[in-house]
């Protein structure tokens, strides 16, 4: 007789073997597939491959979801009757969005109607829509007779879902209204004289958690007529539906007593499961219990076998650990990158400890996998012949971040919403899609990166652009006024000056022609189709634009052919999707955009998994599969469980019932899960020290609730691990400390640091330079001086270093203020030496685009004009009618040879300026010119004057400039060996302070203050080669001292100062 069968156990293994035996007994054709529902497509592999594994094969079966299934037995039941694709999230979302508007003008719309005003481009209309479609899905399958009721006109005007039901019956008026709640009701009345023949013979519901009562009353039906198996997970053999954590104890009130406290991890984790194996019992099933008891002495086994028999912890006194259990393992890390890197660690440790242990055993989960896919890839991506590479898959991933093309088309698609800023147009240009199609490597594209930067382009289109914003309509700084001067450039000498009032762009290599015409070329196609994008169409022609816009800028290579036919499929999709819905309107581009990122941003779910290696993937229901190994990665306080949102507008929230879904709940029973699924080891890992300051964090309420569990059961469980913030800390090569590391590499480095007690690139020191480095140019030794660990990084180590001006503009200049003042004064200066007015100024710098627009920018420069007027006879008193002349100098010193070029102010000493306050580097040049001048011509009794905002520094001629000259190529040696403690503000500072004041305390303390800074000025601590050599240390030591007073102190008593 067909009846309702439930198989319960606590291993997923034993409910496989129960299936299979099931399975056995063959259909009464051979043809005939067999019907397994399954939760998602990770258990239907795992399944396949375990009934492969006994059978043999596996082939002919079905693997439905839930929902599929349901749909297939209406349709069975009901033949010729379907759900229309009207009840798709998607085109119901449209749907509301047609009808919505003409319900505005009803009273009871009022709210909504206030909420919809100022809405141009339709997107308040659209993601209001979109959440009341996702509210009436949900009320679909958990109040189908609310649904139900509207339709029959059941609703009262005082209920408060009043304007809900008014929106229903408008949303299906004139349109099939089949949806599942009310076929439902007609399976309910026609299951009861059902043809059997139209039915498959059995159905088994294999390794679902959770299931509506929705569902459960159509297998309730079904089961009248065929065999319905629930294969079900069930964490304990004894009844536990009454149990509640021993915390809510003391909370319960008289009425309350029947509830239990036994297990405080089925307890507080195991509520979806009890509510669910609760309705199925309500359906009085047959049950089949084929409980294990778990073996072993680990700890994980004996957790796993305290939840199946409800034993609390410490019933049975708190038991020992066996010595190198590490079973259960909890690692508290600074950061996702460094939780990785530890996971990495942790699966070496256990493939070497056992033998047996194979990549495809390990499961590694966490909350969202996008977040950990980037640090992922950079841990385990390694070389072939690398012993540590573990082979992996990601499952996942949604379109949106796993496909260039995807990436490529929102970025076009959030330009339409934009002012062209450079900064984002460049970032379109760097995807891979786009340089494939325009054919650009990425040395072309940081070429273009430095014209784009060079000719001032920062934002709009063309001065039209910015008069439709309502702005002033100048062409400055703008994407026409930049290509112009390129192609100016291009096509004009240097030197040449103006055209048409254009500047042309210098620098330009005349063999960039090609280049510039792609870069020119890519520009048009992306404005065309922003242009077409900013215009409000109907899906049709969406669709037609999205398409062309696709082919005229993306190319891919033979492996991007299915990223590409998918990117198409979705696009062709808006257009069907409108037309199930019944959409007339049109839509903006803001609602394509939006409509875009749900289609890619759903998971392809299942793909991926137990492809190869080891699986990493999100933790979604039932993914907890039985694996030696399961790992959970993202285990935060703040992360998991997650929250549940629910919006004010959904009714079901305020008369929750059994069965309603949680998302809380839905986290807390997979986490309780994975510690089921596990069998040999379970580590957890988590974020639970303060990357800045290494303050605790606290780990997810289900790690606390399981580590406390742990102390409770065990003598000193010993589980939890905090890690370093480095993965070259010296503790990780230390016995004793619990901590390892298989990286030779940062074997090294912390062997390095133990060495020299230092961290990074400081700790070693390199071999002396090759020949060449012996040859040393003047403005190379000056570029050593500026910054020596700056030069040692780049020079030395081949170091690059994020420095502030590669990052691209997007506003125009507002006031000259910082180095651009800086920088105009310095140009403005140089032009007055070559006799040129002001006007002539102003014309070329506008050109240029290097003034604030309009008559701020001439006000701006004619107060530029007049400090530099002032500052100009300083100039000429100084050269006295002397004229200047350039000296090429090589002079060899200590096994180097110095070369350069120098100013001589007529063979009588060396002279610059510069309209700033005097700092050390303007000290340093003047020095070193100085004593090339004195050692190529020692009789010569040569000067150094330096003209400075403040007045004029003089230098004196020293004795023995070569003896002087060697001592600073000594600490160029020192300095091209590792990163020397000397640094031009502090150094300078306090060489100054030791001549002023004479005590090294008072020195020592300016020196620090020019170091660390303040609130209102940068320390020259915050520099980023200082912050890589010299982090976590105090480098103004002795050493700092010797070297301020070397190099600074013989250019302080050689100077004189005067005006």
């Amino acid at each position: 007789m067909p009846n309702l069968k439930l198989i319960e156990s606590n291993r997923l293994e034993v409910l496989s073997q129960a299936l299979a035996t099931s399975l056995s007994t063959p259909l009464s054709s051979p043809l005939t597939p067999e019907l397994i529902v399954v939760q998602s497509r990770g258990m239907q592999r795992w399944l396949s491959m375990e009934l492969a594994r006994m059978h043999g094969i596996c082939s002919n079966i079905k693997w439905p979801f839930p929902n599929t299934f349901v749909l297939d037995m209406f349709s069975r039941i009901l033949p010729g009757i379907t759900q229309p694709p009207l009840f798709d999230k998607d085109s119901l979302t449209l749907r509301i969005m047609d009808c919505l508007p003409d319900l505005l003008t009803h009273r009871h719309f009022a709210r909504i109607k206030d909420y919809l005003e100022n809405d141009e481009q339709g997107m308040k209309l659209y993601q209001f829509s979109s959440m009341m479609a996702g509210i009436y899905d949900q009320y679909v399958i958990f109040r189908p007779e609310l649904i139900l009721g509207w339709e029959d006109g059941k609703s009262k005007a005082a209920y408060p879902e009043n304007w809900q039901a008014i929106l229903w019956r408008k949303v299906i008026e004139r349109s099939d209204p089949h949806h599942r709640a009310r076929l439902k009701q007609l399976f309910a009345q026609e299951i009861i004289h059902a043809d059997i023949s139209m039915l498959p013979e059995r159905v088994s519901i294999f390794g679902i958690s959770y299931l509506p009562a929705f569902h459960l009353e159509v297998l309730k039906g079904l089961s009248a007529c065929i065999d319905v198996g629930i294969y079900c997970l069930n964490p304990c053999r004894e009844y536990w539906a009454d149990i509640i954590p021993e915390r809510r104890m003391a909370r319960i009130t008289e009425k309350d007593m029947h509830w239990e406290s036994c297990n405080d991890l089925l307890a507080g984790m195991g509520r979806l499961g009890r509510n669910f194996l609760d309705m199925v019992l309500e359906l009085d099933p047959e049950q089949v219990d084929l409980f294990e008891e778990t073996e072993g002495i680990t700890m994980l086994s004996q957790v796993q076998a305290d939840i199946l028999n409800l034993r609390p912890p410490g019933e049975e006194g708190v038991r020992e650990v066996t010595d190198g259990d590490r079973s259960i393992q909890v690692h508290s890390c600074h950061s996702p990158m460094r939780e990785t890197e530890v996971l990495l660690d942790t699966l070496l440790d256990l493939f070497e400890k056992d033998p047996d242990l194979e990549p495809r055993d390990i499961l590694v989960m966490a909350p969202d996998i996008e977040a950990y896919a980037p640090f992922i890839r950079a841990v385990f991506d390694m070389d072939r012949d690398d012993a540590r590479r573990i082979p992996y898959s990601i499952s996942d991933r949604s379109f949106r971040r796993s496909s260039r093309l995807a990436d490529a088309l929102m970025a076009v698609l959030d330009l339409a919403g934009r002012r062209y800023e450079a900064s984002l147009v460049m970032d379109l240009l760097d995807k891979e899609p786009v340089r494939t199609r325009f054919d650009l490597d990425e040395e072309a594209v940081s070429e273009i990166h430095a014209w784009v930067t060079g000719a001032g382009i920062r934002w709009g289109r063309d001065g039209n652009d910015k008069v439709e914003l309502g702005l002033p309509g100048f062409a400055e700084n703008t994407w026409q006024f930049g290509l112009r001067r390129l192609l100016l450039g291009y096509a004009m000498a240097e030197g040449e000056g103006l055209f048409a009032g254009i500047a042309p762009f210098e620098g330009m290599d005349p063999g960039s022609a090609e280049l510039l015409g792609r870069f020119t070329d890519f520009v048009e196609k992306l404005f065309a189709a922003v242009d077409e994008l900013r215009q409000e169409r109907g899906p049709a022609q969406w669709s037609e634009v999205l398409l062309r816009i696709i082919d005229d800028l993306f190319t891919v290579d033979e492996d991007g052919v299915q990223e590409m036919l998918h990117l198409k499929a979705v696009v062709r999709d808006l257009e069907k999707t409108c037309q199930d819905a019944g959409f007339r309107g049109r839509l903006s581009c803001d609602v394509v955009r939006q409509h875009l990122a749900k289609a890619f941003g759903h998971a392809a779910e299942g793909s991926g998994f137990l492809e190869r290696g080891v699986t990493f993937c999100s933790m979604l229901p039932m993914r907890s599969i039985p694996l030696k190994v399961i790992c959970l990665m993202g285990m935060n306080h703040e992360a998991f469980p997650r929250r549940d949102y629910t919006s004010g507008l959904d009714l079901t929230a305020m008369d929750q019932r059994r069965g309603d879904r949680s998302r809380r709940d839905d986290d807390l029973y997979l986490f309780l899960e994975a510690l089921l699924s596990a069998r040999n080891v379970l580590s957890i890992s988590y974020i639970g020290q303060g990357i800045q300051d290494n303050a605790p964090i606290p780990p997810s309420v289900v790690v606390s609730s399981l580590l406390e569990y742990l102390d409770r059961s065990f003598v000193n469980p010993g589980v939890a691990r905090s890690h370093c913030l480095q993965a070259f800390s010296p503790k990780y090569f230390t016995a004793g400390t619990g901590l390892f590391s298989y990286s030779q590499d940062n074997a090294l480095a912390a062997r390095a640091l133990r060495r020299q007690g230092q961290s990074g690139a400081r700790s070693a020191e390199l071999a002396d330079p090759g020949e060449e480095f012996r040859t040393v140019d003047l403005e190379r030794l000056l570029e050593f001086f500026r910054g020596p660990a700056c030069f040692f990084l780049r020079h030395r180590l081949g170091a690059t270093l994020p420095w502030e001006d590669e990052t691209l503009l997007d506003r125009e200049p507002f006031e000259l203020a910082g180095l651009e003042r800086y920088g105009l004064h310095q140009r403005i200066l140089t032009e007055r030496l070559a006799g040129k007015s002001m006007d002539a100024d102003l014309a070329r710098l506008r050109a240029e685009g290097v003034l604030p627009h309009g008559v701020p920018g001439e006000l701006a420069l004619a107060g530029l004009a007049r400090e530099i007027d002032a500052f100009y006879p300083l100039i000429e008193r100084a050269m006295e009618g002397r004229d200047m002349v350039r000296k090429d100098l090589a002079l060899p010193v200590d096994g180097f040879t110095v070369t350069g070029s120098v100013n001589s102010l007529d063979g009588a000493g060396f002279l610059s300026f510069r309209y700033a306050k005097v700092t050390g580097n303007d000290l340093m040049r003047a020095w070193l010119s100085l004593l090339l001048l004195q050692a190529a011509d020692p009789a010569a009794q040569a000067t150094a004057l330096h003209i400075h905002r403040e007045g004029l520094t003089r230098i004196n001629a020293v004795e023995e400039p070569l003896t002087v000259l060697k001592e600073f190529l000594d600490v160029y040696r020192q300095g091209l060996c590792k990163p020397v403690h000397l640094f031009p503000k502090s150094s300078h500072a306090y060489a100054e302070a030791m001549k002023k004041y004479g005590k090294d305390k008072r020195a020592t303390q300016e020196a620090r203050r020019t170091w660390e800074g303040s609130r209102y000025q940068r320390g020259e601590a915050g520099d980023a080669a200082l912050l890589l050599c010299f982090a976590g240390t105090d480098p103004l030591d002795d050493e700092f001292r010797e070297l301020a007073l070397a190099v600074y102190g013989p250019i302080l008593d050689a100077m004189g100062a005067g005006t």
